[in-house]
């Protein structure tokens, strides 16, 4: 958010509900949870003209 307000640039925060991932870690595991929600962001980076950073991966903003 620093770098937004330094730059004078935008920063818009996203929440996105993905369906039933609580069992894919009672199921899985947290870190192929981690694997999965990584693999979300990668995905979403690459469709679109934004840059997603999952929420486990940000510092305290």
């Amino acid at each position: 958010m620093e770098e937004c307000r330094n730059s004078n640039s935008c920063f818009s925060l996203a929440m996105i509900d993905v369906n039933s991932f609580k069992r894919v870690n009672d199921i899985y595991g947290h870190t192929e949870g981690d694997r999965v929600l990584l693999n979300l962001a990668h995905i979403l980076n690459i469709n679109s003209n934004i840059s997603f950073l999952p929420v486990s991966d940000c510092k305290t903003l």
